[in-house]
């Protein structure tokens, strides 16, 4: 049983790295692995954790428009990883100290 299980998470995990299916993922290893595949992966995610959530922008950062309520954290490792990424962030909401920083990137 435990190999048939084993077998199902692994079918899942390559069809979510695929092509960033709609499946649901909830356990951090799977969904840290496909976000690192495929960033856009994490709209299929259930409140991912900042560690996924950074994992995807460093892989791509346009993936933050797919990030509710980003940190400043997540957010300079968008921009960092694709200047572009600035389009999807919420400028008023940003500390000053963020703002200083996106600015020094772009």
């Amino acid at each position: 049983m435990k190999d048939i299980t084993e077998h199902l998470k692994q079918a899942k995990l390559k069809a979510v790295k695929k092509a960033g299916s709609k499946f649901d993922i909830n356990n951090e290893e799977e969904c840290l692995e496909a976000v690192s595949k495929n960033g856009d992966s994490i709209k299929y995610i259930k409140n991912p954790s900042e560690a996924v959530k950074l994992a995807a922008v460093r892989g791509k950062g346009d993936s933050i428009e797919f990030i509710y309520n980003p940190s400043d954290e997540v957010i300079i490792e968008a921009v960092k990883q694709d200047k572009d990424a600035v389009a999807h962030i919420d400028i008023d909401q940003l500390s000053e100290e963020t703002k200083d920083i996106l600015v020094l990137l772009l």
